[in-house]
């Protein structure tokens, strides 16, 4: 959208995307009923429909030229929109819960940014409200939180005026995004139910993938419920239909590289223990995880850090995620292929010779580029994506 990447099957998106899907279908008892605004990659949507528990999903989806998109990513999203349990709605989310009488098990949302123009009203006071009233009994709502070209101000909004309209709220940190989660009644977390219905194949395979295939890993995820984020938020600013306030301060946050870093910093500072476990991997996995994304990952601290995580809770998953994107970062460290000294002429002045460099990055697992530039003057003059053959 406007040059900015919405999604990708990289394991970040692929863990945020698909918590946004599982996690509230796996702390629901029983979700039969399933509202999905927005499409997108399809993988959150895809998450809904493997749980055996459902019988219908309305997906709302304001473009329908989005589905044709979605349809490239059906390997990573379960095929979700080939499945019959979906009910597809062309139409603008918000308003269809507005004039729907329809009520819901579960509601889960994965918005574009909110300094994207107009994507705030998903951020409001009056539709965390709509949604609520939305819910059946016993609902759960999960809406995404990124944490990344937002600042803490801003993500004390968003949790102020979500958990302005849900009695009981809890928050998941994933490696590059947040997930809140909001009911009107107490959340019970069930280790041996949501350990039985990961077990079950596909659960298991999407979840496995990014280190959250039990309910000890998928559990180690959580931060803070609502004693912790009512007082993260306690001095955020209400974002209002008539005080649009998030869409107007977070583009001041665009392209501030550090926010990452600060706001795990800002909302593990209010982490509660869960089910009575200790903190002390969340501890060094929290400051590990904030120098990493400040990108400190080789300095002395990090290196401590991290290789104490390792060696006192090598089984902590979300350790173990940091380390294999530490293994990624490293393995995409642009490497130079070649180099050529060639003449150029501009568009005005005599010819000029430049030393033509040819680098190679990996992007991913199953992709990589090749661009060609002028090292020097820090100029690329062209790309190339490159595909592995048959996409492994």
């Amino acid at each position: 959208v406007n040059g900015r990447v919405e999604a990708s099957t990289t394991h970040q998106d692929r863990q945020c995307q698909l918590t946004l899907g599982h996690l509230p279908m796996l702390v629901h008892p029983n979700p039969k009923k399933i509202f999905v605004l927005g499409t997108g990659t399809g993988m959150t949507l895809g998450a809904t429909t493997i749980h055996p528990e459902v019988e219908e999903i309305v997906l709302a989806e304001i473009e329908s030229g989005v589905l044709p998109a979605a349809r490239r990513f059906a390997e990573w999203n379960n095929r979700a929109l080939d499945n019959p349990k979906v009910r597809v709605v062309f139409n603008d989310g918000r308003n269809y819960l507005r004039t729907t009488r329809e009520r819901f098990d579960v509601i889960t949302a994965d918005p574009i940014h909110p300094w994207s123009g107009g994507a705030s009203y998903l951020y409001t006071d009056e539709y965390f409200r709509l949604a609520s009233g939305r819910l059946k009994p016993g609902g759960v709502i999960c809406q995404w939180l990124p944490i990344y070209e937002l600042n803490a101000a801003d993500l004390r909004s968003v949790v102020r005026t979500f958990a302005n309209n849900f009695r009981h709220v809890m928050l998941w940190l994933t490696h590059y995004d947040a997930e809140i989660l909001g009911s009107n009644e107490p959340i019970a977390l069930d280790p041996e139910a949501i350990d039985r219905r990961i077990s079950r194949s596909p659960v298991r395979e999407d979840l496995e993938e990014v280190f959250m295939g039990s309910s000890g890993e998928f559990l180690a995820y959580f931060v803070a419920g609502t004693e912790g984020l009512r007082q993260f938020s306690r001095d955020g600013i209400l974002n209002t239909d008539d005080n649009l306030w998030l869409e107007f301060h977070s583009p001041m946050s665009r392209m501030l590289t550090r926010l990452p870093g600060d706001n795990v910093v800002a909302l593990t500072r209010h982490r509660e223990r869960l089910l009575g476990e200790g903190l002390e991997a969340a501890r060094l996995y929290d400051k590990a995880h904030a120098l990493f994304l400040w990108g400190a990952a080789e300095s002395a601290e990090f290196l401590e850090l991290f290789g104490a995580l390792r060696a006192r809770f090598p089984d902590y998953a979300p350790g173990r995620f940091l380390a294999r994107e530490v293994e990624e970062q490293a393995a995409r460290q642009p490497v130079l292929r070649g180099e050529a000294s060639v003449e150029v002429r501009r568009m005005a002045g005599a010819p000029a010779g430049i030393v033509l460099s040819v680098v190679t990055l990996e992007i991913g697992p199953e992709r990589g580029v090749v661009m060609a530039g002028d090292n020097e003057a820090r100029e690329i003059y062209g790309e190339r994506y490159v595909d592995a053959p048959g996409g492994g």
